[in-house]
């Protein structure tokens, strides 16, 4: 799959899916949250290839402004070429839910922050509420990051099937670690070291259970 899929594509990151069409060729590569607006064309029989490469090139580039404005923290710019990325490709904006959340709790309005997280969570694929609960996590030092909220999003994550994502893991681990104690908290941490995951940080999450058992 490696080989044929991802080096054979000439893209290698992941997650990555493919849409194949009738005669075996591969008419569309991208992450699978941006597959539904391809794929519902495509299966409508009115899939232009050339429209789709200019809207994934438009996506792209955005994204490249976006990672600028995140490496150097300018929140209201993010903001702003997050506004326009969704525009460019509304199918796609569950993808930027999470960097929506943290740049209104960059910007120190965690209220907002909060009611977004709340909307964007209702309607998101299975992985975007552990998502957007990881960013609330990340809050800066001295905001409120509203556990309860973090807790309802994990819990909804792997209601969805995400219990063997270790992000989806994480998440609900920290939560708990905030407003319920040891209990839950170890046992979701002993729930993603069990998934054997190379991705895991096991001295990491050791070290927090021992913090917690002692």
């Amino acid at each position: 799959m490696s080989r044929h899929w991802l080096e054979g594509s000439g893209r290698e990151g992941i997650p990555r899916t493919s849409l194949v069409d009738r005669d075996g060729k591969i008419a569309w590569i991208g992450h699978p949250m941006r597959v539904d607006g391809p794929r519902a064309v495509f299966l409508a029989g009115n899939f232009d290839p050339a429209m789709q490469q200019q809207v994934d090139a438009a996506f792209s580039e955005l994204g490249l402004k976006l990672g600028a404005a995140l490496r150097e923290n300018r929140s209201r710019e993010l903001l702003a070429v997050l506004d326009v990325r969704n525009r460019t490709d509304p199918v796609s904006t569950a993808l930027n839910h999470s960097t929506t959340v943290k740049a209104l709790l960059q910007l120190g309005e965690k209220e907002a922050a909060l009611q977004f997280a709340r909307k964007a969570a209702e309607d998101a694929p299975a992985a975007v509420p552990a998502l957007i609960a990881n960013e609330l996590l990340k809050a800066p030092v001295g905001q409120d990051i509203g556990y309860d909220l973090a807790v309802r999003l994990c819990e909804q994550a792997l209601q969805n099937g995400e219990s063997g994502n270790p992000v989806a893991l994480s998440a609900p681990a920290r939560s708990y670690e905030g407003i319920e104690g040891p209990t839950e908290a170890v046992r979701v941490w002993r729930q993603m070291l069990a998934l054997d995951d190379p991705a895991i940080d096991e001295e990491n999450v050791r070290k927090r259970i021992d913090e917690w058992v002692r």
